[in-house]
């Protein structure tokens, strides 16, 4: 794998997360000074664009063109990272939309205990803030399922794998014993040929130092009889 690469995107990760915790610091600084909140709410989008846009540029790294040359495991990591950011994507702008809603209710000139105001939130407003947060979560929830359906897949696919190494090693394993078995059949044909070869060269000395022991009683014999 490219060492540049994964340094690249693991800074792309690395910022994202302290996109976060900016963003959730200026939520907690508007929830504290609601006269801020217009600043801050500007402040916000701007920092949530950039956020949305960091998990686009981390959802390119899973294309099969990215991956190439990129081991399971990294695989793995930068997919559950990519889900964790777009559930984090979607909970942080719930929480802008809603603080920016209620920031924008409040600041406007009718008191809000007035008749017509007061009708207006209870049955307008705050129903629509309550559709967008069902929305918001019903969104996130659909990510996450989609996440865990990917990275269910993902153990099921890793098993396979497994299985079929497995598989391979039993059958290698399988095919050095029976290798080992008529290895070891040759070895002993092999040493019986050869003690049978050996006792055959044997008896065949025998016999010729024999031959050659009569042959030499006969010729002294003869060549006695002559003297």
């Amino acid at each position: 794998m490219d060492y540049h690469s994964q340094n690249s995107w693991n800074a792309e990760y690395e910022a994202l997360v302290d996109l976060e915790a900016q963003m959730r610091t200026k939520l907690r600084e508007r929830d504290k000074s609601p006269h801020q909140n217009a600043k801050l709410n500007g402040s916000l989008d701007s920092l949530l664009q950039e956020f949305q846009q960091g998990v686009q540029r981390l959802g390119t790294s899973l294309s099969k063109r990215a991956l190439i040359g990129v081991s399971e495991k990294e695989k793995a990591k930068r997919r559950s990272a990519v889900d964790e950011m777009t559930t984090k994507y979607n909970q942080l702008k719930l929480l802008i939309v809603n603080g920016a809603s209620g920031a924008t209710g409040g600041s406007s000139g009718t008191h809000p205990m007035a008749p017509g105001r007061v009708h207006r939130l209870s049955a307008d407003d705050i129903r629509l803030q309550q559709k967008q947060m069902i929305d918001e979560q019903d969104r996130g929830l659909e990510a996450l399922s989609q996440a865990l359906r990917r990275q269910q897949n993902m153990g099921l696919a890793i098993q396979e794998e497994v299985v079929t190494h497995n598989e391979i090693i039993d059958g290698i394993h399988d095919a050095t014993t029976k290798t080992d078995q008529k290895i070891r059949r040759r070895t002993q044909q092999v040493n019986e040929v050869r003690k049978k070869d050996s006792c055959w060269c044997t008896c065949g000395l025998w016999v010729t130092i024999i031959l050659l022991a009569i042959a030499i009683i006969i010729v002294a014999t003869v060549q006695y009889k002559k003297s």
